[in-house]
């Protein structure tokens, strides 16, 4: 399991994510619960982590649907 910080859009991108920048990869956590990203985000302290395999995983199903 690989996690990165989401206030780190250079790690995020070169990982295969979509969010190039922190406000887009904030945005997906808001709404991770509307969007099906819920398994996705771990909160650690005050940080929010996104789990990169998990993550990806899942954008692949939505874009297949």
């Amino acid at each position: 399991m690989t996690f990165i910080r989401i206030n780190d859009p250079a790690a995020l991108k070169a990982a295969g994510l979509p969010w190039d920048t922190y406000a887009k990869a904030q945005w997906a956590y808001r709404r991770r619960h509307e969007r099906g990203l819920t398994d996705a985000f771990r909160r650690d302290g005050r940080n929010v982590l996104v789990w990169i395999e998990r993550a990806l995983e899942l954008l692949a199903s939505q874009a297949a649907a």
